[in-house]
């Protein structure tokens, strides 16, 4: 990547329980430090925008 992050495996799909919908990834950024990213679908359930929320 052009920052000098290394991506860490593949892009997750969350099929069932209650995040399904949620995708996350990981990279691994030049000090070494694991950054995760994810992606909540804007037609979450409501499960998902509480989780969110109390983040």
């Amino acid at each position: 990547m052009t920052a000098g992050a290394s991506v860490q495996g593949e892009v997750a799909l969350v099929d069932n329980g209650p995040v399904r919908g949620v995708k996350a990834g990981y990279l691994r950024d030049p000090n070494g430090i694991i950054i995760e990213l994810v992606e909540i679908p804007s037609t979450a359930d409501d499960d998902i925008g509480t989780l969110h929320a109390l983040k």
